[in-house]
């Protein structure tokens, strides 16, 4: 059995290759490469226990690396993706690219949904990394290609990370570490640095703007528009700060459109 010493709780970030990396909840460790291999049961976003490994197997390993040993907490059980169907089984392939497992659908957990819909389904079983997630579909979207149903998937897909009052206390705690307030906690100078860099990024920039924004009002979002060249800015009316929660349909329509998927 591997010592406390050797165990790491972190916040696991999944590509779609496979392999991902653990943030570790220590801010102090450096980040933990985990082999497609070694990822066990976890997905993106989830906080995971990770046994480090005393020499790194992997030539792609440039620091520490480990395996996951225990999800200990999902971050969500619920997966957006469109239903396909191979042979007698289904599968929801999932829209987001980091989750590169296929989640299959028994017959009797389909419901109401067909062949080609965008769905909203849940994991009910995972027993090994070896195998497939099981799960249900627990909401239909619609047919995929809609641009009503991705507006829906978009939006479905966004956790909404403020349950109550109480998880709100960080982002209460946010407008002082703005560089005017607390400029050393903000880090003031590499702030204004980054800034000044961004006209020469050479980068295409799309600003989507809440107009009832309390820390950065809309004229912030018209100058920092004008600062780059080409950049485009978009304004969602009546949105504040967190304009993801406040009007997810109106920043998810507002993208499609960007992207030219009208």
């Amino acid at each position: 059995m591997p010592g406390s010493s050797d165990l790491v709780t972190g916040t696991l970030r999944a590509h779609a290759r496979g392999f991902g990396f653990v943030q570790p909840a220590d801010a102090s460790l450096d980040d933990i490469y985990i082999h497609r291999e070694n990822m066990s049961t976890a997905l993106d976003g989830d906080t995971v226990l990770v046994r480090c490994l005393p020499s790194p197997p992997h030539k792609r390993a440039k620091g520490p690396e480990g395996e996951i040993v225990k999800v200990v907490k999902r971050r969500s059980s619920q997966i957006v993706g469109t239903l396909r169907k191979t042979g007698h089984f289904h599968y929801v392939l999932p829209d987001n690219p980091a989750i590169y497992q296929d989640l299959l659908i028994p017959d009797d957990a389909l419901g109401k949904a067909r062949v080609g819909d965008k769905v909203v389904a849940k994991i009910t079983e995972w027993e090994s990394k070896h195998l497939n997630p099981e799960g249900a579909v627990v909401k239909v979207l619609g047919p995929s290609g809609d641009i009503k149903t991705d507006i829906a998937a978009v939006a479905a897909r966004y956790d909404a990370p403020f349950p109550d009052a109480r998880h709100k206390a960080g982002p209460r705690r946010f407008p002082w570490c703005i560089p005017f307030a607390e400029p050393e906690a903000g880090n003031a100078a590499d702030q204004e640095r980054c800034f000044h860099a961004l006209p020469g990024l050479g980068k295409p920039v799309h600003f989507v703007w809440g107009d009832a924004d309390p820390v950065f009002p809309w004229t912030w979002g018209e100058r920092w528009a004008r600062s780059i060249p080409g950049a485009t800015l978009d304004r969602v009316a009546g949105a504040g700060h967190f304009l993801q929660q406040d009007a997810p349909e109106d920043v998810a329509a507002l993208l499609l459109q960007r992207l030219g998927r009208r």
